[in-house]
């Protein structure tokens, strides 16, 4: 009979300790100066936090109290219109907005519609537009300060077979310019 083997631990040697110390100690100083005191502590000495995006964990708040504050000459609005969509039917309603306002709004429609909510310079005629948001579905919501004078504003396009109600409810600093692309047969109702 074979006596059965006998398990004898490895005991490294000091060189192997030593070299796997040091190694560890090399990862830790990485990711030390690219993680943590980036992330943290928002220093970055070596630029690899600002290449690897953990800077961005550490945005601090630089805009004082006074910058995130507006006088508005006039009260604010609030706007609920309804509209509806014919088969295949697709319009613009727009909003002029100065710099800086800001737009609080809702949309729910009856039925699935394709969007596009999006602004664009007043007098610029090159077709040139900022999109902010694209997509498909019955509803959004959401808050937009223009990020310059303009026009902004949806599309909406019905693609879908039945006619579409959707009503919009707005609230903010705004001039309203209206349906823009399709006969004013589309508003069902505006309070």
């Amino acid at each position: 009979m074979q006596e059965p083997a006998q398990f004898h631990p490895l005991h490294p040697s000091k060189k192997a300790i030593i070299k796997a110390s040091a190694a560890a100690l090399v990862v830790a100083l990485v990711i030390l100066f690219t993680a943590v005191l980036p992330a943290e502590y928002g220093i970055d000495p070596t630029g690899a936090g600002m290449a690897l995006g953990f800077s961005a964990l550490n945005a601090t708040e630089t805009t004082s109290v006074l910058s995130t504050y507006r006088a508005e000459p006039e009260l604010y609005k609030e706007n609920i219109v309804t509209f509806r969509l014919e088969p295949n039917q697709g319009f613009e309603y727009k909003f002029k907005m100065k710099e800086g306002q800001m737009l609080l709004y809702s949309w729910t429609a009856k039925g699935e519609v394709d969007y596009e909510f999006h602004g664009q310079l007043e007098e610029d005629t090159s077709g040139a537009f900022t999109s902010y948001e694209k997509s498909k579905g019955a509803s959004a919501s959401g808050s937009l300060v223009a990020p310059y004078e303009g026009i902004h504003g949806w599309f909406w396009h019905n693609k879908s077979g039945n006619t579409v109600t959707l009503t919009l409810t707005t609230a903010g600093y705004y001039e309203v310019k209206g349906v823009i692309g399709a006969p004013d047969t589309v508003i069902v109702s505006s309070k």
